[in-house]
């Protein structure tokens, strides 16, 4: 997933306020058994960077296959009508 902010600061601005974002941000994606790098670019070229690399397999537990087949399918509707 790649999500991009456009920004109407400044480029000072952004320089200060993107610390900030990146220190409100990462904590609460921590707390999610996931992998993920939050990577924030300020128009003055200044990168701020974040990773996480998830829990261990073993670390997880619960089951695998706790989704429902029925929830599963209702994400897969086909959009628009179909012939």
């Amino acid at each position: 997933m790649n999500i991009r902010f456009i920004s109407s600061l400044t480029p000072e601005d952004e320089d200060r306020i993107a610390p900030g974002l990146l220190g409100a941000v990462g904590p609460l994606l921590d707390a999610l058994p996931l992998a993920y790098t939050i990577r924030i670019e300020t128009s003055n070229g200044t990168i701020f960077r974040h990773a996480h690399t998830g829990p261990e397999v073993g670390d997880q537990g619960g089951e695998v296959d706790t989704v429902t087949p029925r929830a599963v399918a209702g994400l897969f509707r086909p959009r628009g009508p179909t012939s």
